[in-house]
């Protein structure tokens, strides 16, 4: 028996599951293996993805300024 841990896949919150996963089988070459109103999955030869329908989604703001590290070697607040 192996003690180690291999990632089988990862999920990715979203406004819409099915459209997000059409998108990510395009540009991945995979394909949609399952669909539903509020989850979706993406497999391909490397792995798969699954997408979930979140309520009120907002997306993430790059760069965080919750995040910044002022100390970070050539980058400053504006």
């Amino acid at each position: 028996m192996s003690d180690s841990i291999k990632l089988s896949t990862g999920t990715l919150e979203c406004p819409n599951a099915g459209d997000l996963a059409a998108f990510y089988a395009q540009i991945t070459s995979g394909k949609v293996t399952f669909l539903h109103d509020s989850w979706a999955t993406v497999k391909g030869p490397g792995g798969r993805i699954d997408f979930q329908s979140a309520t009120g989604y907002t997306p993430p703001v790059w760069p965080d300024p919750a995040s910044f590290h002022a100390d970070a070697p050539g980058l400053r607040r504006r």
